[in-house]
């Protein structure tokens, strides 16, 4: 809404970048003259992303098969996860919870490889 004696302007709602990024108004100020004097200017609001939502893996689990003995630096397979949010903010990075001895997994990409 704007407050019409000020001008000021003020969100009715919450916005979401992931649904709104961007919103466009057109404003117009009249004075109280005979006859009315106006001007319009055009207004444009970019929406910040905040980090709102969480990575979620695109399988619940992951079963890979290894023969023994592989080398090492061996492509064991790969998992894989999106976030909704925009930027850096939907940058992920992958680790393992628990350390292994066996297998490494590549940050950026998801890849589990032999050690």
């Amino acid at each position: 809404g704007i407050l019409p004696n000020s001008g000021i302007i003020f969100l009715k709602n919450t916005l979401d970048r992931e649904k709104i990024e961007s919103i466009s108004l057109k404003v117009k100020a009249e004075d109280q003259g005979i006859p009315p004097l106006s001007s319009t200017a055009r207004v444009k609001f970019s929406v910040k992303d905040t980090n709102d939502n969480r990575p979620v893996f695109n399988q619940k689990s992951y079963n890979f098969k290894v023969t023994e003995n592989v080398p090492a630096d061996f492509l064991v397979g790969r998992v894989e996860a999106s976030d909704q949010d925009f930027g850096r903010n939907s940058d992920i990075t992958y680790h393992f919870k628990t350390a292994s001895r066996a297998f490494r997994i590549d940050g950026p990409t998801g890849e589990i490889r032999s050690v």
